[in-house]
């Protein structure tokens, strides 16, 4: 990686993770002014607007993908030329949506409440902004304009925090749906307005369909990949009581902030892969891609991981005790993390490759299994503990399959296989080691809040000793070798 794309990397994640601190802690802030049951509500809003993304029918993955391709062989003019056909695409997808959703409502009073529907009526417009916003963040991805994208993010996350909290404060939670659609306005003009450019919406059926025909196999294997990530959440809206969604999804915001490193460093990198694809149209030139980041996000993940896993029950416990029942579920998701995390670089190659439908196929056995062991673990009683650790052998499988699949089609070995799975999974091991002895030499033991910070602090601080110096050594002499030449040694 030169200076260029680790300089956006760096400034890109952490701006991410700005942004998800902020909504991390409005959704704290927010489940205490909230009772679990409204609450409950918004997390229901947040994963139809999750879900409700996929309309569009992948032309922002297409733009993503081949917005850069076309960069890369010199077509500039087609390049173009799709970022505005999926402008306009996204704009009638929009519409169509609220227009039926919006009758839908208005035609059958039996669905929910009169003041329940108001509150979706203000989330379709909240819907509408939300496409538009989204357009603009993949359009300057394809353009590599990271920085700008950091920038978009953190604006959102600081006006929807403060705007949004506030007026949930004075006014409930009108107040804060609709401080989130000005929040968008507010991000949409300050993309948009200074340079109109960036949203041309135009349209051409030809392109459009091809452009569907493209990204469909990729929104059809990321939206089960978020479908892999929610359906422990989907689960409990079907079968357990609306409060007990609220409680659960809590911990949400804590995976979720997690989870966005990894998600950055693919992001940024994804055109520059395009690029190299483009221009060598060969397998080889994104081995490194795989190997070195995917080693590296692993070994730095876990310190993280195990982190926030002593550090989760003080907020929850002594600022949010009636969402208590959500600190083991969350400690389960937290170790499980790692497994998403190891999975998002063989993700991203597995597109770069065009190999999105073989994607699409491991997402929808893991979306199934996890489905599948969710429910039993829940009917046998085991709760939404027994859910969290549904999902986390779902994201096991899933990252197993992934790498699995990658190493084959790039026409690695077994051999070769079974050593990247070993040095890979070492972090992971020292990390459940160091958990499982600090949790027996400092088992918890809740007496005040400046006894359970102590105590969490020191369990920490003992883990990062021997353990995060463990993997900083390890982390540190792969990062400064060849990587693939290590795989491949001694075959």
């Amino acid at each position: 990686m030169n200076a260029s794309t680790v300089k956006q990397i760096s400034v890109f994640t952490i701006s991410r993770y700005l942004a998800e601190g902020l909504f991390a802690l409005r959704g704290f802030f927010l489940a205490s002014l909230l009772s679990p049951f409204t609450f409950a509500i918004w997390t229901q809003m947040r994963l139809v607007l999750t879900f409700l993304q996929f309309i569009r029918l992948g032309t922002n993955e297409a733009l993503v993908r081949d917005y850069p391709y076309h960069k890369g062989k010199g077509s500039q003019e087609t390049a173009q030329k799709i970022a505005d056909v999926v402008s306009g695409f996204n704009l009638l997808t929009a519409a169509a949506t609220i227009l039926i959703v919006g009758l839908y409502f208005l035609l059958d009073p039996s669905i929910i409440s009169l003041s329940e529907k108001r509150l979706w009526y203000l989330w379709l417009l909240l819907f509408f902004l939300n496409q538009i916003y989204w357009f603009l963040q993949c359009k300057l991805q394809a353009t590599q304009q990271f920085i700008k994208v950091g920038k978009m993010m953190v604006g959102f996350s600081l006006l929807s925090t403060a705007g949004g909290l506030l007026c949930a404060y004075l006014y409930g939670f009108v107040g804060f749906l609709i401080a989130l659609i000005f929040s968008y306005l507010g991000m949409i003009l300050y993309v948009s307005g200074a340079d109109p450019s960036e949203f041309k919406p135009s349209w051409d059926t030809v392109s459009a369909l091809k452009l569907i025909r493209t990204g469909f196999p990729i929104m059809a294997s990321g939206a089960l990949f978020i479908l892999l990530l929610n359906v422990d959440k989907i689960i409990i809206w079907i079968f357990m009581q609306r409060q007990d969604l609220g409680i659960y999804a809590i911990q949400s915001h804590i995976t979720n902030f997690i989870m966005l490193a990894p998600g950055a460093v693919a992001m940024v990198l994804f055109p520059s892969m395009m690029e190299q694809v483009g221009k060598s149209n060969s397998y080889e030139s994104v081995e490194n891609y795989l190997t070195h980041t995917t080693l590296i996000l692993a070994y730095y993940a876990c310190p993280v991981l195990a982190a926030f896993f002593f550090l989760l029950p003080l907020p929850i416990q002594w600022l949010l005790p009636q969402y208590t029942p959500a600190i083991q579920p969350g400690q389960i998701l937290i170790i499980a993390s790692f497994f998403v995390i190891v999975s998002r670089m063989p993700i991203a190659i597995m597109v770069s490759l065009n190999k999105q439908n073989r994607l699409m196929l491991i997402s929808l056995v893991a979306v199934l299994f996890t489905a599948t062991v969710d429910w039993l673990l829940l009917k046998f009683g085991f709760g939404i503990s027994g859910i969290a650790a549904g999902s986390a052998l779902g994201f096991t499988l899933y990252a197993s399959a992934t790498i699995s699949f990658v190493f084959r089609y790039m026409r690695l070995s077994t051999k070769k296989l079974f050593k990247f799975l070993l040095i890979l999974i070492a972090p992971f091991l020292i990390m459940i080691a160091g958990i499982v002895v600090l949790d027996r030499i400092f088992p918890s033991n809740s007496t005040t809040w400046y006894a359970d910070m102590t105590h969490a602090v020191i369990r920490v601080v003992m883990f990062l000793i021997p353990s995060g110096f463990l993997l900083f050594l390890c982390s540190h002499r792969l990062r400064f070798l060849n990587i693939a030449a290590l795989v491949n040694k001694g075959t």
